[in-house]
C-alpha cells in the first residue's frame, strides 16, 4: 500500500468556494481553472467529465451501474487469492453507530469484490453509485486512487455529479507483492447538515485513517496468502519432483525424527510417508552406525552404511547433509540421500564396460562337434551352477560366457576379470573389495570388488589357471558360503552370483603341479565346456571368413571382395594358432591389402602364409606340394578353356590379372 498522501481538510470557506465553481459551471460562466478550493487532480478529472459530456447533475443513464452478485463475489479473486480468505478483517471493525460506513472493495477492473450492504440495499442506495467509473459518474475518490494509486477522500461538492454531493467517499488502493494495484478499498458516508463542522471533519479523517488501516491489513494479509500459495507451489513442484527421482530422500531432525520422505524412501522402508513421518531413523540403524554423529557434526559427508529394514539387514551408500539456518552453525537437521549399494554396483559394473551383448545366436559355426558344444552351453545356461570354459586363446571363451549369461541372467550385471593381467598384490583387492583406510592408497571411502560388483549376476574369471594360489583359498570360501567381507571389515555381506572360470591351460595338469587347488577346481567346474580349437573345426573356416568380410565391409563401406573356392581350400589348411581371433585379424588385413578385388593367399598378413617367421601352413609337407601341383594343372587346365585368354583365365579362377601373371612365372607355365 501506497502512502495516504495529502488530505485534503473541509472548511466552510472551501465548502462555498467549491459551490460557487460549480455554479459558474453550470452557469456556462468562464471560470478560473486555478481555483484553491480544489486539489489538481480533482480539477483534471472535472475537465476529463466535461470533455466526456457528463452531466454535473446526474450520471450517464446510457452506462447503468451493474448490480452485485453475491454468487460471483464469492468466487471473486483477488490475483490468484479468494477474496473469501481476506474477509474476517471486516468482522472486527470498529463501526460508529451514528456514522456507519458502507464499505465495498473493488478489483482493478472495477468489479465488486465485498460489500457490507445486501444486495436489494445496494441497489437503492444511492452510495452505490461511489464505485462507479469515471465515465459514468464523473470524479469520485475511486476513480482516482485507481488513477494515482494513493488514497482519496472527496466530500460533497467534490464529487462531479451531484448525485453523489451529499456524500463522503473514501478510496485506498491495495497493491500485491509484485508493486501492481490489484484492488481498491471504498467506504461511502452520508454527510450532516454542517460537514464544515471540526466534530465532523475529525470524524471524516478518522474515516480515512481507517478505512488506510484496513487496506494495510488487507494488503498484508494479501502478501501472507501469496506467499503461501507461492510456498504451496514450490512444496508441490518439491514434492512432484521428489516422487520421480529413483533415490530415496529422507528429512530428518537432530533428534532422528523423520520429517519428510519421498516416494522412494517409503518403498525402501515399506512404509507409507504419513506412517513414517513419526518414526525416528535410529531404529533402523546398527550398533556402529555413523549416521547420527554426522548429523550432529553439522557436516556433509558420504559414506556405506547397513540399515536393518524389516528384520533384513541392507547396505546403502547414505549421502549427509546438514540442514543450516543462514549465520548458524548448529545444524537443525539434515537431508540424507540413500542409495543401495546393489544398484550402485551394477551401476559401476556397466560404466566399467563389463557387460554381456553376445548370445548364442551371435556365435557362429556349422561344425557337428560346435554345435553339440553350444547345445550343452545353452542347456548349462538354464542352471545356476558354475561354469568352467576350457580351449585355447581365440576359440570364443568370453562369447560363450556371456551367451550363458544372457541366457540365464540377462537384466543382472555380467563383471569380467583377467586373472593374469591383474598384479598380484591388486588382485585380491580387486576381488573382494576394501573398506576405507584398509591400506596405503586406499580410497578413503573404500571400494567394492569385481565379486560385490556381481551381485544378482554373473563373475567372469578369465585365466582363472593364473590366479594366485595364495588367493585361491579365499575365493573357495566365497562360493561356498555366498559371503563376501571386504579387505579391512568385519561384516560378511551376503552375495548371489554366478561364476563362469576359462582358462587355456590344462586345469589337471596345473593341479598335479601344485598351482592350482583340486577343491576350487571341483567347486568352479560343475559345468565343464570344452570349445575345440579353430583346425578342429575346419569346415567353419569359410562361413567365419564371409561373416567377417562383410560385417567389416559394412562397418567400412567398403565393397565386398570375393572369396574364391581355392582361397576358401587355402585358409582351411593352415594351422591358425591364434584361432578365431587370429582368423578375424587375417581376414581384415586381407580386405584391405585386396583393396576391393578378389581375395587372393598373398593378400593374408606374412605370419599366416609363412612369409614371416615360423610357416604356420598344416606341418605336412607332401599335402603342400600336393596343393602346389594342383594349382599349377587348375592354371593350365583354365588358359586352355579360355584360349589362353589371361584375363579371362584370371576371372575364372577368382584372382586378379597381376597375381596371374605371377603364377605363370612361379610355375612356368608357357601360353
Amino acid at each position: 500500500m501506497r502512502g495516504i498522501g495529502q488530505y485534503h481538510r473541509m472548511t466552510k470557506e472551501r465548502w462555498e468556494g467549491i459551490i460557487r465553481f460549480r455554479n459558474d459551471l453550470l452557469a456556462g460562466k468562464k471560470v478560473d481553472w486555478q481555483t484553491p478550493y480544489l486539489p489538481p487532480e480533482i480539477l483534471s478529472s472535472w475537465k476529463r467529465c466535461l470533455a466526456e459530456n457528463l452531466d454535473m447533475n446526474s450520471y450517464d443513464q446510457r452506462h447503468p451501474i451493474i448490480e452485485m452478485d453475491d454468487s460471483a463475489m464469492d468466487d471473486a479473486l483477488i490475483g490468484s487469492i479468494p477474496i473469501s480468505s481476506l474477509m474476517s478483517i471486516f468482522e472486527d471493525i470498529p463501526y460508529s453507530d451514528d456514522f456507519p460506513p458502507v464499505f465495498f472493495m473493488l478489483d482493478i477492473k472495477g468489479n465488486v469484490l465485498y460489500r457490507n450492504l445486501k444486495p436489494s440495499e445496494a441497489a437503492r442506495s444511492e452510495l452505490f453509485k461511489a464505485v462507479a467509473q469515471e465515465n459514468i459518474i464523473g470524479t469520485t475518490a475511486n476513480s482516482l486512487a485507481k488513477l494515482y494509486k494513493r488514497p482519496f477522500q472527496l466530500q460533497g461538492p467534490e464529487h462531479f455529479c451531484n448525485t453523489l454531493g451529499n456524500s463522503v467517499g473514501t478510496c485506498v488502493p491495495i497493491f500485491d507483492t509484485k508493486g501492481e494495484m490489484v484492488a481498491a478499498l471504498t467506504t461511502a458516508q452520508l454527510l450532516n447538515d454542517t460537514p464544515w463542522d471540526d466534530t465532523f471533519q475529525n470524524l471524516c479523517f478518522q474515516t480515512f485513517q481507517l478505512v488506510t488501516l484496513i487496506a494495510a491489513a488487507l494488503e498484508s494479509r494479501l502478501h501472507f496468502e501469496e506467499k503461501c500459495s507461492e510456498l504451496e507451489k514450490a512444496n508441490s513442484r518439491l514434492e512432484t519432483t521428489m516422487s520421480i527421482i529413483d533415490e530415496s530422500i529422507i528429512t530428518i531432525d537432530r533428534q532422528g525424527n523423520i520429517i519428510g520422505i519421498n516416494n522412494e524412501g517409503c518403498r525402501i522402508f515399506s512404509r507409507i510417508a504419513d506412517d513414517l513421518k513419526p518414526t525416528n531413523i535410529c531404529k533402523y540403524l546398527l550398533d556402529n552406525s555413523r549416521l547420527m554423529a554426522a548429523v550432529n557434526a553439522g557436516q556433509s559427508a558420504d559414506f556405506e552404511e547397513a540399515l536393518c529394514i524389516n528384520g533384513e539387514i541392507q547396505s546403502y551408500l547414505i549421502a549427509c547433509r546438514p540442514i543450516l539456518k543462514k549465520g548458524q552453525k548448529t545444524p537443525e537437521g539434515a537431508v540424507l540421500q540413500l542409495n543401495p549399494t546393489e544398484r550402485i554396483n551394477k551401476q559401476s559394473a556397466v560404466r566399467a564396460g563389463s557387460s554381456a551383448v553376445f548370445t548364442f545366436e551371435n556365435i557362429m559355426g556349422q561344425n557337428s562337434y560346435f554345435e553339440q558344444v553350444k547345445a550343452v552351453g545353452k542347456k548349462v545356461a538354464a542352471s545356476p551352477e558354475n561354469v568352467l570354459l576350457v580351449g585355447e586363446s581365440g576359440t570364443g571363451k568370453e562369447l560363450f560366457a556371456q551367451a550363458i549369461h544372457n541366457s540365464y541372467r540377462p537384466n543382472g550385471p555380467f563383471v569380467a576379470i583377467n586373472c593374469a593381467a591383474i598384479p598380484r598384490e591388486l588382485i585380491e583387492s580387486e576381488l573382494f573389495g576394501y573398506e576405507g583406510g584398509s591400506f596405503t592408497g586406499a580410497n578413503r571411502k573404500g571400494r567394492p570388488g569385481k565379486i560385490e560388483l556381481a551381485n544378482d549376476g554373473t563373475l567372469f574369471l578369465d585365466e582363472i589357471g593364473d590366479m594366485p594360489l595364495e588367493v585361491q583359498p579365499v575365493l573357495l570360501r566365497v562360493l561356498q558360503n555366498n559371503e563376501v567381507t571386504r579387505i579391512g571389515g568385519s561384516v560378511a555381506k551376503k552375495i548371489n552370483f554366478r561364476v563362469i572360470a576359462a582358462t587355456n591351460k590344462n586345469p589337471l595338469e596345473l593341479i598335479e603341479k601344485k598351482m592350482f587347488r583340486e577343491d576350487l577346481y571341483y567347486r568352479l567346474s560343475v559345468f565343464y565346456i570344452y570349445i575345440p580349437a579353430l583346425r578342429e573345426r575346419r569346415d567353419d573356416i569359410p562361413h567365419l571368413c564371409r561373416y567377417f568380410i562383410k560385417n567389416y565391409c559394412r562397418k567400412m563401406r567398403k565393397s565386398v571382395p570375393e572369396l574364391s573356392i581355392k582361397m576358401e581350400n587355402y585358409l582351411q589348411n593352415l594351422y591358425w594358432p591364434g584361432n578365431i581371433r587370429q582368423l578375424e585379424h587375417a581376414i581384415i588385413y586381407a580386405v584391405n591389402m585386396a583393396d576391393g578385388s578378389a581375395i587372393c593367399p598373398e593378400h593374408l598378413p606374412p605370419d599366416v602364409t609363412g612369409n614371416f617367421g615360423k610357416n604356420t601352413l598344416l606341418e605336412k609337407p607332401h599335402e603342400f606340394k600336393f596343393l602346389k601341383t594342383m594349382e599349377k594343372k587348375q592354371i593350365e587346365d583354365t588358359l586352355i578353356n579360355n584360349h589362353n585368354n589371361v584375363r579371362l583365365a584370371a576371372e575364372k579362377l577368382g584372382i586378379c590379372k597381376s597375381t596371374m601373371y605371377r603364377k605363370l612365372k612361379e610355375y612356368n607355365i608357357d601360353f
